[in-house]
């Protein structure tokens, strides 16, 4: 259909989604953000198969972008958002006092990111095209990993990478 964007159900959507929410959520005068419909074609997800050739969605299946807002909805306090051209981030805490941090590469080459003066251990889950399938598959984003290099850590084209401080 004329209205749907094919890449709702890509990496770029959430990439996309968290570079726009960087730039949105510090501003003293936004009040509310409405970015998606919650099922369908411009949703999060998919309510049914869909059988269009460009838009090949399975029943239920999760878009990338409702990761993003899955991880965003944990948070009570945004402590600092930033968007370049190339990268974007929004760190926050949980209720629980967990501290975290979402960021998207917004280009389609990979892209260092320096995490400067990171001396409490990192974990992370990424969103990026080895790992979506399993996205897709699940509500709950994948299980974090300690990094192995907490100051260097390498993002794939469009990905999503959740990380966690200790």
């Amino acid at each position: 259909p004329f209205a749907v964007d094919p890449r709702q159900r890509e990496l770029i959507a959430a990439a996309w989604t968290v570079g726009t929410l960087a730039n949105l959520l510090d501003h003293e005068r936004t009040a509310s953000i409405t970015c998606f419909e919650v099922a369908g074609w411009k949703g999060l997800f998919s309510e049914t198969a869909v059988a269009h050739p460009g838009f090949p969605a399975l029943t239920r299946e999760i878009f990338p972008v409702y990761h993003v807002f899955a991880a965003l909805g944990q948070g009570t306090r945004l402590r600092q958002t930033h968007c370049t051209p190339r990268l974007a981030w929004i760190h926050y805490e949980t209720m629980e006092g967990a501290d975290k941090l979402l960021v998207a590469n917004l280009e389609g080459n990979i892209q260092p990111i320096i995490l400067r003066g990171a001396c409490r251990p990192f974990r992370a889950a990424t969103l990026h095209e080895g790992t979506l399938a399993a996205f897709r598959a699940q509500e709950n984003p994948l299980p974090t990993e300690p990094s192995s290099s907490p100051d260097l850590l390498e993002l794939p084209p469009y990905a999503v990478m959740f990380g966690e401080f200790a």
